[in-house]
């Protein structure tokens, strides 16, 4: 209320059937981001996006504010919540959004919040130049075990201790994948999901609110749609996405042999794939 008169504070937007499709068939993993909107009343595009089983962007809810700062973002989180409820091993990832980490711990204390790698090394190369970054940041990041992060963080240490205290200070949200949780099913290291939302909707971004939400819901319906109708072509039960990927890794596994061999026990036929390392 601003003299009297009534005025569009903020909205958050959750569809019904979007979120029974994200608590039912997607892995626990959200992806919060906020653009600028330009048209005649400018403001934020907050959004909440996640991962269907094809590996697909997948909307669960979008909300617009004035400006990124802790109470809107705790206020959009508190929506989320209201929306999905608490849902096990949670993961959430996030940039370097003003207010929006402590508005995750805030309302999703149990969830784990993730930093998207790509916003850190941005952020990061801003105040450190040098081989030794670029050679050993993202693979610290993408080693799976514990023991490959240390020693590529040891090469970035030894070369500028104030490294340690930077990334402590300003990036002390998990960043690396052998500290990821493996109950999400998602070892993502970057908000790519809640990029492509913001590509997706740039062109509407200049519309006037009431258009802009409209708008976002047609974008939504029509590519669950979409979905649904490629979805009926498929008849295996494991998805195009996946088999292409399993595929592209059997065909990189050149250090295995894989061998096939039968044998009758008690009166059944039984197949055992051997796996050897070559050179043992």
């Amino acid at each position: 209320m601003v003299e009297g008169k009534q005025r569009f504070r903020r909205i958050f937007v959750a569809l019904k059937p979007y979120i029974d499709g994200f608590l039912e068939g997607c892995r626990p993993f959200i992806g919060i981001d906020a653009s600028c909107l330009y048209g005649k009343y400018r403001g934020q595009l907050a959004s909440a996006t996640g991962i269907d089983g094809h590996n697909w962007l997948y909307h669960i809810a979008y909300a617009i504010f004035d400006t990124k700062n802790e109470d809107n973002w705790t206020w959009f989180m508190q929506q989320l919540h209201i929306a999905i409820g608490d849902v096990p091993n949670l993961v959430i990832c996030t940039d370097a959004c003003k207010g929006l980490e402590k508005a995750v711990g805030a309302v999703f204390p149990n969830a784990e919040n993730r930093e998207c790698m790509r916003h850190l090394y941005q952020n990061f190369m801003k105040h450190y130049t040098g081989d030794v970054f670029t050679d050993h940041l993202y693979p610290a990041a993408r080693s799976y075990t514990k023991g490959m992060f240390k020693w590529h963080m040891k090469k970035i240490f030894d070369f500028a201790l104030g490294t340690i205290e930077y990334l402590n200070t300003h990036h002390s949200r998990l960043w690396y994948r052998s500290s990821f949780s493996e109950n999400s099913k998602c070892d993502a290291l970057t908000n790519n999901v809640s990029e492509t939302f913001n590509a997706q909707v740039k062109k509407f971004k200049g519309l006037l609110l009431h258009e802009l939400v409209d708008k976002l819901r047609e974008l939504i319906i029509e590519k669950r749609y979409l979905r649904k109708k490629l979805a009926r072509q498929w008849h295996d039960r494991i998805l195009p996405n996946v088999i292409k990927e399993l595929n592209m890794i059997s065909n990189h596994l050149t250090v295995l042999k894989v061998s096939a061999t039968n044998y009758n026990y008690v009166g059944l036929i039984c197949t055992f794939f051997t796996v050897s390392f070559s050179g043992s």
